[in-house]
């Protein structure tokens, strides 16, 4: 006899988890709940749809076994929807996740279709920088590649060596962006892209880039973005506005996926000074997860302050990063680990600094820590 599952989300991203379970095992799925869409509570949607309050009803009197929760959602939505579970009384060990690789594959040869959050190995989002230094030079680039002197390349076989060690770990990541810096500068890049689709196989594979070199890409680029299912997601900063209908044209003409970005602010992140709290920061972000050179910390900004330290000193503390070779490290320790903040984060404006924006412009020559920092 199988679980009697609620299923948290009233839509099609439900649907298909209902479908899964149904042909591949004994769990059944009775109810799901609404997910903002007020209008579909009490109306039939392949059964019903009922609120959190009546989930957690049905679940203390034994009517229900559990929820299950779509990885399809956003990190932060998924969080927000397990927070629900939990104040309405369901039991930590009763919350499932149906992890990526279930969804991509409709988990045909899987034989754990679900399972308890707090032991589901699965990394929502993964960038990688394949190039440090940058076509473009935004003054108040996260990443600090604006600081880059020269240009600097990543290593295909340290990439290859990073990523399979990574995947001995995790090896579920439901997107992997390659990004820099200007990941269209990488000579590379194909062998890149072909090796991350080899090694994650099942995972959205993208190419974070400003645009500026796109129509001059070779065929074999093209080929390689086609046959490896890769999308292009453009972050288009004001120098290319104008090229958008030429960009649109292109990328129809060779068959691109691409996702538009229109750029036209930036916020200042960091502060000189340890002024945030770090376990709220924490909370507020950690999805932008990256991997270098053998380690992987929850923001990628961090992986990239000896750019900016070697510019105005060491103001920020460049100590961020999980070493993915510790051999102590397991799977369920790495992502655990991955939830917890670091001495960074206290210096991390990110949640308040948003109202703060500033109009997009280059790198100037006579920049200083003042034109960069929060509270300078």
């Amino acid at each position: 006899m199988g679980r009697k599952l609620v299923c948290f989300g009233a839509g099609e991203k439900s649907k298909y988890v209902q479908e899964i379970l149904r042909k591949y095992s004994d769990d059944s799925v009775v109810y799901y709940v609404e997910d903002q869409e007020f209008s579909k509570i009490g109306k039939s949607l392949w059964g019903g749809v009922i609120s959190a309050y009546k989930m957690g009803d049905l679940y203390a009197s034994g009517e229900i076994d559990g929820v299950v929760i779509s990885t399809a959602y956003h990190k932060r939505t998924v969080e927000d929807m397990i927070k629900a579970c939990i104040k309405n009384g369901i039991r930590d060990s009763d919350i499932y996740l149906v992890k990526n690789r279930v969804l991509v594959t409709g988990g045909s040869d899987i034989e754990n279709l679900i399972v308890p959050y707090k032991e589901c190995i699965q990394i929502f989002s993964l960038s990688i920088h394949i190039v440090d230094h940058c076509n473009l030079k935004c003054e108040l680039c996260c990443h600090n590649s604006q600081f880059v002197n020269g240009e600097v390349f990543v290593e295909l076989e340290q990439y290859v060596r990073d990523l399979r060690r990574l995947h001995e770990l995790v090896d579920d990541i439901k997107q992997i962006c390659l990004v820099g810096g200007e990941p269209l500068l990488h000579p590379d890049l194909p062998k890149f892209i072909d090796m991350t689709r080899k090694i994650y196989p099942y995972a959205q594979i993208l190419v974070v880039t400003n645009a500026l070199l796109l129509q001059q890409s070779k065929s074999d680029l093209l080929e390689c973005l086609k046959r490896n299912e890769v999308g292009l997601d453009i972050s288009l900063y004001p120098p290319m506005h104008k090229q958008l209908d030429k960009l649109l044209e292109y990328a129809n003409c060779n068959g691109l996926n691409i996702h538009i970005n229109r750029v036209e602010k930036f916020f200042k992140k960091f502060s000189a000074k340890p002024r945030f709290n770090p376990k709220e920061m924490c909370e507020y972000c950690g999805y932008c997860m990256g991997l270098r050179n053998g380690k992987i910390s929850r923001c990628i900004d961090s992986l990239f302050v000896e750019y900016f330290n070697m510019k105005f000193g060491n103001l920020l503390p460049d100590t961020a990063g999980i070493d993915i070779y510790d051999e102590k490290l397991d799977s369920l320790k790495l992502i655990h680990a991955l939830e917890q903040p670091f001495e960074l984060c206290a210096y991390c404006g990110a949640k308040y600094t948003l109202v703060d924006l500033y109009e997009w412009k280059r790198l100037s020559e006579n920049i200083t820590k003042e034109n960069i920092l929060i509270d300078q």
